[in-house]
């Protein structure tokens, strides 16, 4: 009871001091500097002049674009057509102006239109960091005090509008009858009515009694008194939460807590969830930026979810969390070296509870990134330090690669750099012809650590059992690369890009097959020994490009170019599987068929690969392009199409093989229609028959079948976004805007704003069914578009939706339907069908100093859980 009468007696006396702390506001202006507005000494009366007043000692600057009248003996001055006043920090713009020098005082006003009688030219008053807006204003130059009338002033996100207010010496501004709003309308659509209110500038906004009046509508909700801050430094303060209502977790007040802001260069918050049927979470944000330094921030949300009633069979309890790190140093910082990170780490069902982005809860894969790299000033050397994780939320693990380290060197050519590009075009010489100058060798290397496992072996892993999986799963290994590569040019017109490759290995282990002891049971042994391996490879293709035109003069039809680009080239590699590299070993589980096994087949980077190649390799590309002629003889330039960007065919044939030499041959083709659709096609054919068992034989398929191959697979992808904006002509007689036109000039119907995206993929693969003796066909395609219309101005509706063709189903269908109120927005978000069905109605204030004024209702997807 106590605690109680002492709240009571603060409100009282809170209360009290709001409404001792203003009073009614007079038109008089005092000399000294006073906190209260109720002046009863020193007025300056309109017309009267005061002889006990001192001259002004600073200098005032006036103009007026009209004309000005000045009084010698009274010491006015008169200023008509926009005229404007500087002095001392101060600035006043108004078509009317009166200043008598001898009080030191100013009046200003607007005038009325001739035509329209709308008063015009209304003076705007400018001090150090604050303007005013109003229908008429006094001032005093000497006691830097003043009296105004209707002013609207902007103070940070808000709008301030008064009756009636005085500026005082100190910058402080009371005032009577106003209103706060982030409405910028002369007439706001809502806002706070206050009935006095202090401004102390860079600080705060104090008001005595106030009320909300939205539409003119004034509603029963207020306070005695208000605080506004009014501080562009940052604040630390309370946050309210939100409420949401499910059928799992029940009511729930969710998003409140605190907000720090100790710094400018970070700031960070807490926030509580929690639910009546004992659900509960928190969130841990934090943001940093400096200024050539860095930015970052850090989210981390831990939850307790219980789903239904805990005296119920089928209830569930579940702890989840989500940790969400960004780093990105600024270029500026360092030339050098970069540091960057990109972390996403989630336990359990975390989204299927607390995403509110539909995104996220078809993206069931999840990657992390920590990046450093390093380049060594003066050196061709650089370096990069990396760890990645993959996690897949669908079967619940997680790949680790960390840390992976590069060491790099840029390519280096043999011939110095003053040879190879003097200031004056040199002849070519012997090592030009040879593709000496053009010879250039790098060097990469790369040592990584892997490691893929259950995700909860992961986070669990001060656990010695886990501990004990980590060690066993964990694969390390380094590998590095030596190219060499020139390139030349033989009869001018054909290009020769010869290049050889070396790969080396090097592991910690390798694995070791033999029989136990006299027994016939074999095991597999990972002997702990650094062992090393490699492998290299030789090519030299040779390219080139044919040009051929086609003539056609139809009318605006002029020529079809064809762009031929033939390629044929040789590479080489031995078969490192035979017993003179030591790669490879005779396999005892498959002794009758003398297979072997690679020593380095669990290796990261694998082992050097099997067979010899000694590949003859070809590809043939086509271009189609048509130029046209410019429309009625104009001077505009030739116009050219594209009529196929691509069509290539490719294969190999390997004179290595003991059998079936000839490779899959590869045809792929793709274009572009109109400006942003996009068609794409490749495919497979194999050259070789299939016995009864589905199995490729020696013989080819055209021996066997009269095909020139055997069709397998294709893949055609189609891509095409359209808006209005591609139908769109400049205009150069559109309307300017004018206060004298109706809002249906302003709007043009037959203008519809819109976009349309969609796109579409099909999957063929041709099967050998050995129960039917035929061949069986199996196709998938899927569908996607979206669809974003702005009927007028204000109004947004968007939708995204697609087709499973497999399913026979229409895939996840949003509808965002805005609507722009000014200073207020509506929102309408459904999702009418599937896992995600739910839906969203919200109709808030713009303003984030208003966060939290809106009307919402909803029903969340986690229902359908």
């Amino acid at each position: 009871m106590k605690k109680k009468t002492i709240v009571l007696i603060l409100i009282f006396i809170s209360i009290i001091f709001s409404y001792n702390t203003y009073a009614q506001i007079s038109d008089t202006i005092v000399k000294n500097n006073s906190d209260s507005l109720n002046i009863t000494n020193d007025t300056i009366i309109p017309g009267q002049k005061n002889s006990n007043s001192e001259p002004i000692k600073s200098i005032i600057y006036y103009e007026a674009q009209d004309s000005m009248m000045i009084s010698i003996a009274d010491g006015d001055v008169h200023l008509y057509g926009k005229g404007n006043l500087k002095n001392e920090g101060i600035e006043l713009d108004a078509d009317r102006i009166e200043i008598d020098m001898a009080d030191n005082e100013l009046y200003a006003h607007g005038v009325p239109d001739t035509a329209t009688g709308k008063i015009t030219g209304k003076p705007h008053f400018t001090d150090a960091d604050q303007e005013f807006n109003a229908e008429t204003m006094r001032y005093n130059f000497k006691t830097k005090e003043g009296i105004i009338t209707e002013v609207k002033t902007q103070q940070e996100e808000g709008w301030l509008h008064a009756d009636r207010a005085k500026i005082h010496a100190n910058k402080e501004v009371h005032i009577i009858n106003g209103k706060y709003t982030t409405c910028d309308l002369d007439h706001p659509h809502f806002y706070i009515a206050l009935s006095k209110a202090k401004i102390i500038p860079q600080k705060q906004i104090v008001t005595g009694p106030f009320h909300f009046v939205i539409a003119d509508v004034h509603l029963p909700v207020g306070l005695p008194f208000g605080f506004f801050p009014n501080n562009k430094k940052h604040s630390s303060g309370i946050i309210i939460p939100s409420y949401k209502d499910e059928l799992e977790r029940g009511f729930g007040l969710i998003g409140g807590g605190y907000y720090f802001a100790p710094s400018p260069y970070w700031d960070a918050e807490v926030l509580l969830d929690g639910f009546t049927k004992g659900s509960w979470g928190t969130q841990i944000n934090a943001n940093f930026k400096k200024r050539y330094v860095a930015t970052g921030s850090m989210r981390f949300h831990y939850n307790h979810n219980v789903n239904g009633e805990k005296i119920l069979v089928n209830s569930s309890i579940s702890n989840t969390f989500q940790l969400m790190l960004n780093y990105a140093q600024d270029q500026k910082a360092n030339p050098t070296s970069n540091f960057s990170a990109n972390v996403n780490l989630i336990k359990g069902n975390h989204r299927q509870y607390n995403s509110t982005d539909i995104n996220d809860f078809v993206n069931q894969t999840t990657s992390s990134s920590i990046s450093y790299r390093k380049n060594f000033r003066g050196t061709s050397f650089n370096m990069t330090v990396n760890a990645n994780a993959t996690q897949n939320l669908t079967d619940s693990t997680i790949n680790l690669q960390l840390p992976t380290i590069n060491f790099n060197m840029n390519k280096f050519y043999f011939v110095p750099w003053l040879l190879r590009n003097s200031k004056k075009p040199p002849k070519k010489t012997w090592y030009d012809k040879i593709g000496l100058s053009k010879m250039g060798i790098s060097f990469t290397s790369k040592f990584s650590n892997k490691l893929f496992v259950d995700d909860s072996v992961f986070f669990e892993a001060y656990k010695p059992h886990n501990q004990e999986i980590i060690q066993k799963e964990l694969k390390n290994g380094f590998t590095y690369s030596i190219p060499l590569s020139t390139s030349l040019q033989i009869f001018k017109w054909i290009n020769v890009t010869p290049s050889f490759n070396y790969q080396g290995r090097i592991y910690p282990n390798y694995l070791d097959k033999h029989f136990y002891g006299s027994t016939d049971s074999i095991i597999t042994d990972t002997v702990s020994q650094f062992r090393h391996n490699y492998n290299y490879n030789f090519s030299i293709p040779f390219s080139t490009k044919i040009y051929g035109f086609f003539k056609i003069n139809k009318g605006r039809f002029e020529t079809i170019r064809h762009v031929l680009t033939p390629s044929i080239g040789y590479s080489y590699k031995p078969d490192f599987s035979e017993e003179f590299w030591g790669f490879y070993r005779p396999d005892p589980n498959n002794a009758v068929n003398e297979s072997s096994y690679s020593i380095y087949q669990n290796g990261i980077y694998g082992a050097p690969p099997k067979g010899e190649q000694q590949s003859l390799n070809f590809s043939i590309n086509n271009n189609f392009e048509l130029k046209m002629k410019p429309k009625n003889d104009s001077i505009e330039e030739h116009k050219k199409v594209k009529l196929l960007d691509r069509l290539s065919i490719s294969s190999s044939y390997n004179f290595a093989a003991d059998s079936m030499n000839l490779n899959k041959f590869t045809i792929a083709t793709g274009t572009r229609i109109y400006k942003n659709t996009s068609i794409n096609f490749n495919s497979t054919i194999d050259p070789y028959a299939i016995n009864k068992a589905g199995k490729r034989i020696k013989e080819y398929e055209w021996t066997q079948n009269k095909n020139l191959g055997r069709f397998t697979n294709a893949r055609l992808t189609i891509s095409s976004s359209i808006s209005s904006q591609d139908f769109e002509k400049d205009n150069d007689g559109n309307k300017e805007e004018s206060e004298y036109l109706t809002p249906y000039d302003y709007y043009n119907y037959y203008k519809v704003k819109w976009s349309f995206r969609a796109n579409y993929s099909l999957n063929y693969k041709r099967k050998y069914d050995t129960e039917l003796e035929d061949y069986k066909a199996e196709i998938r395609q899927n569908t996607t578009f979206g669809v974003n219309l702005n009927p007028t101005p204000k109004w947004s509706v968007a939708v995204t939706s697609g087709y499973d063709f497999d399913a026979m189903k229409i895939t996840s269908t949003t509808f965002i339907i805005t609507r722009d109120l000014h200073c207020w927005q509506m929102m309408l978000n459904i999702t009418p069908f599937g896992k995600m069905k739910s839906y969203m109605f919200n109709i808030s204030i713009k303003a984030s100093v208003f966060d939290g004024v809106e009307y919402k209702r909803q029903k969340s997807w986690h229902d359908n859980f």
